[in-house]
């Protein structure tokens, strides 16, 4: 986990695609906002990138270019990038096109993970602990 990976001594930064297109355009006018991109995305050992593929309802050139340039300047400076998606090999190659999905061939181990919805299991717990009139502590 990404927890354990800091307590090894490595830099990790986790965002969603939607996150990481809204830091890169707040750097446009602004060198601090600029400067913190390149340092959480950019430079950071380890990149998590979660729910690609999410932002295809809203597609734009920029997704794509964003996308683009940190996942080869991430791969030109050899820094790991970990993505989540629940698209299959193909739907990456036509939302991304042959050059970027490419590149992520190029430099992926594809983890297939399958199971259950949590989500489903999350809301039945907490709908019977509403009804026991449960409270969890915040840790």
């Amino acid at each position: 986990t990404a927890k354990e990976l800091v307590k090894l001594g490595y830099s990790v930064y986790f965002a969603t695609f939607t996150q990481m297109i809204d830091e890169f355009t707040r750097g446009w006018g602004n060198n601090t906002d600029r400067d913190r991109f390149e340092d959480k995305v950019i430079k950071a050992d380890v990149f998590i990138l979660d729910d690609v593929g999410k932002e295809f309802r809203a597609k734009s050139n920029l997704s794509e270019a964003t996308f683009d340039h940190v996942l080869r300047q991430r791969a030109l400076d050899n820094r790991s990038t970990f993505m989540t998606t629940n698209l299959n090999k193909e739907e990456l190659n036509e939302g991304y096109g042959s050059a970027i999905f490419s590149l992520l061939k190029e430099r992926m181990i594809l983890q297939e993970i399958t199971g259950i919805d949590y989500r489903e299991n999350a809301r039945t717990r907490v709908m019977s602990e509403i009804k026991e009139q449960k409270i969890r502590k915040i840790y």
